[in-house]
């Protein structure tokens, strides 16, 4: 760059200068806010998705994406003109930009310089010079015209400092016994703010310590004109009361003053509008813009007179209620005051902690709250009661008499549970959103918990950045921090010595990692354990022992299950109280009440008690949900089974645990039981590999269980494995387990058997084995006149005569199987029936009344709210929509299908959906994609160790050789080989993005 720094003004106007030239208009309103902000943070690199969805949030990506391009474009013409090097004022490449902080300067930086500088001296002289150098740099209010959030906080942040730096200069001159000079600067904060009653007052004393006593009684007289015509109302006691100690009254008195009030006065009133008794935060806030939004709505409605953030230690409930404040001063017309509680150990000091916050002197012969609650009541006012959860039971009173003296009072306070007073309001302050292990990459950066990370991290690290290098640790971060604000801000802290990969490691000791050096922090939120501390100690001991036994638990629980692990009857009590106290969150999970902790709460409450106490409790959990999975395999072959799938869902980390337990205990017979008896949830809900890790497990170690509970996992084992393709294995395991049903002399069982491995070799292509094993089923059945068995039976004969290609006896054999379970009720199974039904039109070109059967078999499964078979109908129903031709329903069928998979994390019929994706994308010659696709399913299939139906076989072949032909053998393998190496998450949501 050939000349000098670039000078950014942001104060009073927003304008960018260099060797006399100015500029001062920018090709758009967001053009110029895009340098302001740049320039604002020159040391900050920002990724460009980041500056996107600030700046362009109301337009869609690619919209956001030419503008942003084009506003960068425009800044690069104007301040690197021709002949200047590239990047010399903007740094930028594909992911990230960043103004150059070696070639500009602001007049914000200058600014906070000169106070900085201002506070660092203790020479009055030099303090003086620095505080007018700041003064004298102060334009303006910040970014004039411009009203995004972050501009409007800084604004006022800059307005607060320039007010504050007035005020220090007067009370510096004052100081060295120039009282004009401290007049001039005194008058200066009252003409910025002429509403701001203390200035007022300060200007008034000085006017009485230089002798000017008319000047003295003019200012009181033009308060008390501006009060009543801008409000309404008359100067407030306290500046009432320093204009008696003055002796100057207003133009309806008569006495103004005498001469022994010429002497130094120093004011009981404390200097400074009410945005300063706000506390002031040095960091962004981030998110939360809803909930903000939610609160002010609240706070400004007649009906609401007190309202409590509640939520748990570190998750950003003072932040957020100072910020709601902050927005609020216009409305409450700066009656805005801010009281902390944190340090408070007795409620009856409330009132004159109060005092102190709303800048009162103790009067002799008054109550405390009197007096506060006549300041209160002279203008509508919001009063913010911080950490007020340790003063519960005589707070709430003295918070009830307030709101009771003062009609037009509201408060806002922020507790770690609720007042319990009558009108209150609940806003309970839940962690910021995560990522989701589905989200895609380039999403990162629209969940709140990440773009806090984010901030912090470069607070303390600058070049910290989002890289395709990182990005799956910082998803799984923050996803691990569970989006509580203080943990995550405890973390972003280290980003100066780890990376997101090193803090994964260290998160398996959180409680020793997540600590803060800062020395500005608060004791109770310098560790994340000590912010739990705080909420614990509030508990009584049997609830502390109560919420201990919860940590058995593994995502979430049912208080019957409360009851019974915990032994405690008062479980729904004890809960309520939990809940209250923001240690457990209340969800509705399919018509019942679920309760749940974060993880992070759960350790805490785990590391309270002792091995013994932890080994009865963790028997007794398992047991729980052994006894629920026996409970509940009956029901799922019933009707409401899909009330059940839902249920066990829900239990899935638990019934987890509990095998888990029984691995441990070496207890194979319940861990069989238990696995065994959870084979439809299993399938139904895509736990495959799960359970047959399980069952394999105790399977190897089962010689002394009992013949009948290992036919049962035998029997469980080998289905699982034959939904995988693993056929030998599947056989194996089904023999073992007709020795021990013959044995047995289980006549049911060994039907259900034959069955299983009729199917085992129909899906080999042994239709004749295939055909006599399930004949010789069906006949045993029948025996027993057993109608389930019958109807599965007549099933297989109807899949073995279909891929034989005898559609006829198909389609009979398919319909008494219908007739059956319509006589049964068996939603799910009529629906099966009904779907195989589709399958034979669909083989015999059929198309409407396959087509007509597959959706009267979804009508049923939605009814069920089943989406077990949901995926291959729709499959099934995008195959006939690519046959005729009709590639756009094609593609939304088998991206639908594709959807529900990745919902449910179903991987079996994955490879399906990207296989039908592949073969529309080959007809419609995205070759490279379609190849990319295949090698995908295919790889997918080989580590499921699922191949892909020989029915499949000729007509997928056709397809890949049609890509195959359409590109050269080195495109054709490159893209089939990102398809095997690409993460499956990312094929997936690549397929779902593009396809849309």
């Amino acid at each position: 760059m050939t000349g000098k720094a670039w000078k950014i003004e942001l104060l009073g106007r927003l304008s960018a200068g260099q060797d006399g030239k100015i500029i001062t208009r920018f090709r758009t309103h967001k053009t110029g806010l895009l340098l302001a902000y740049l320039a604002f943070y020159p040391k900050r690199i920002h990724a460009r998705e980041e500056l996107i969805g600030m700046l362009w949030s109301d337009s869609d990506a690619d919209a956001g994406r030419t503008s942003f391009r084009t506003a960068l474009a425009s800044l690069r013409r104007q301040l690197e003109p021709s002949g200047t090097p590239a990047g010399s004022f903007l740094i930028a490449d594909r992911a990230n930009v960043q103004i150059n902080p070696n070639t500009v300067t602001t007049d914000v930086a200058e600014f906070e310089f000169a106070l900085k500088t201002s506070k660092k001296t203790a020479n009055l002289s030099e303090k003086i010079i620095a505080l007018e150098q700041a003064v004298e740099l102060y334009g303006g209010e910040f970014l004039p015209g411009f009203y995004e959030d972050w501009v409007i906080s800084e604004r006022e942040r800059l307005a607060q400092y320039f007010l504050d730096a007035l005020c220090r200069l007067a009370a510096s001159f004052e100081q060295t016994g120039n009282v004009g000079r401290a007049i001039e600067y005194a008058r200066r904060v009252v003409g910025a703010d002429s509403l701001r009653e203390e200035a007022h007052g300060e200007l008034m004393r000085l006017y009485v310590k230089a002798g000017q006593i008319s000047a003295a009684k003019r200012q009181y007289n033009e308060l008390e004109q501006i009060l009543h015509e801008e409000l309404g109302v008359a100067p407030s006691p306290e500046t009432r009361l320093l204009a008696a100690r003055l002796q100057i009254t207003g133009e309806r008195g008569e006495k103004l003053i005498s001469s022994s009030a010429k002497t130094s006065i120093k004011s009981s009133i404390s200097l400074g509008h009410s945005a300063a008794r706000l506390p002031v935060f040095l960091t962004k806030f981030i998110a939360r813009r809803e909930e903000l939004g939610q609160i002010k709505a609240m706070l400004t409605s007649a009906q609401t007179r007190i309202l409590t953030l509640t939520g748990m230690g570190g998750s950003g409930k003072t932040r957020l209620a100072v910020e709601a404040a902050r927005d609020l001063l216009d409305n409450f017309n700066g009656a805005i005051y801010f009281v902390s509680l944190a340090d408070l150990r007795d409620a009856r000091l409330i009132a004159d902690t109060l005092l102190k916050a709303l800048s009162l002197s103790r009067l002799a012969n008054s109550e405390a709250l009197a007096q506060a609650a006549v300041k209160l009541s002279e203008q509508p006012s919001l009063l913010i009661l911080d950490n007020f959860e340790h003063l519960l039971v005589e707070g709430s009173l003295v918070v009830r008499e307030l709101l009771e003296r003062v009609p037009s009072l509201v408060c806002l306070i922020t507790s770690r549970q609720p007042l319990g007073i009558s009108g209150e309001q609940e806003f309970p302050v839940s962690p910021l959103p995560i990522p989701a292990a589905t989200d895609a990459p380039e999403n990162l950066l629209g969940f709140g918990s990440v773009q806090l990370f984010l901030d912090r991290a470069q607070a303390v690290r600058p070049d910290f950045q989002i890289t395709q290098a990182n990005t799956e640790a910082m998803g799984q971060l923050c996803c691990h921090l569970e989006g509580i604000p203080l943990a995550i801000e405890l973390a972003a802290a280290q980003a100066k010595v780890l990376t997101p990969s090193q803090m994964l490691g260290q998160l398996a000791r959180r409680f020793d990692f997540l600590v803060s050096r800062r020395r500005d922090v608060i004791e109770r939120h310098r560790t994340l354990r000590s912010a739990i501390d705080w909420s614990h100690q509030q508990l009584a001991p049997e609830l502390q022992r109560f919420f201990a036994g919860l940590s058995v638990f593994r995502g979430g629980w049912e208080i019957e299950a409360a009851e019974a692990i915990c032994e405690e009857s008062g479980a729904s009590d004890y809960l309520m109280k939990l809940q209250e106290n923001s240690f457990v969150v209340v969800e509705e999970h399919a018509g019942t009440m679920r309760f749940r902790t974060l993880e992070t709460v759960r350790e805490y409450a785990e590391q309270q008690l002792s091995e013994e106490e932890r080994t009865k409790l963790l028997r007794r959990h398992a047991d729980f949900f052994l006894q629920l999975a026996e409970t509940a395999e009956p029901e799922l072959g019933k009707p409401e089974q899909a009330e059940w799938l839902k249920r066990l869902e829900a239990e899935h980390d638990n019934i987890r645990a509990a095998l888990e337990w029984f691995k441990a205990d070496e207890n194979c017979a319940d861990g069989l039981q238990l696995a065994s008896s959870l084979l439809r949830y299993w399938t139904g809900n895509g736990h495959l590999n799960e359970g047959r890790e399980y069952l394999e497990f105790f399977l190897t170690r089962s010689d002394n269980v009992p013949k009948a509970v290992r036919a049962k996992a035998f029997h469980a084992a080998g289905w699982l494995c034959l939904e995988q393709g693993d056929y030998t294995t599947a056989n194996d395991f089904y023999e073992k387990a007709l020795i021990l049903r013959h044995e047995s002399g289980d006549k049911a069982g060994v039907a259900a058997l034959l069955s299983s491995l009729g199917t085992a070799a129909l899906r080999q292509g042994d239709y004749a084995t295939a055909r006599n094993l399930n004949e010789e089923s069906l006949s045993a059945f029948r025996e027993l006149e057993h109608k389930q068995g019958i109807a599965a039976s007549l099933g297989g004969l109807g899949r073995v005569a279909q891929e034989m290609g005898d559609y006829d006896t198909a389609f009979s054999f398919y319909e008494e199987s219908l007739a059956l379970r319509r006589e049964l009720g068996d939603k799910i199974g009529i629906a099966t029936s009904l779907a195989n039904l589709g399958e034979t039109a669909r083989y015999q070109g059929d198309y409407l009344q396959a087509t007509a059967l597959f959706e009267e078999s979804m009508v049923l499964c939605r009814s069920q709210d089943d989406k077990r078979l949901m995926p291959p109908l729709l499959h099934s129903l995008g195959e006939i929509a690519r046959e005729q031709g009709d590639y756009e329903r094609a593609t939304a069928l088998f991206v639908e299908s594709l959807k529900i998979c990745r919902e449910k994390g179903e991987k079996r019929n994955i490879p399906y959906c990207l296989e039908g994706l592949a073969a529309v994308a080959a007809l419609r010659q995205q070759s490279e994609r379609a190849a990319y696709l295949f090698g995908a399913a295919t790889t997918m299939r080989d580590a499921m160790k699922f191949p892909l139906p020989p029915v499949l076989h000729s007509g997928y072949e056709s397809v890949i050789t049609i890509a195959r032909d359409a590109l050269d053998d080195k495109t054709f393998t490159a893209a089939w080989r990102k398809g095997q190496t690409f993460p499956l998450e990312q094929t997936i949501a690549d397929a779902l993005q593009t396809a849309q």
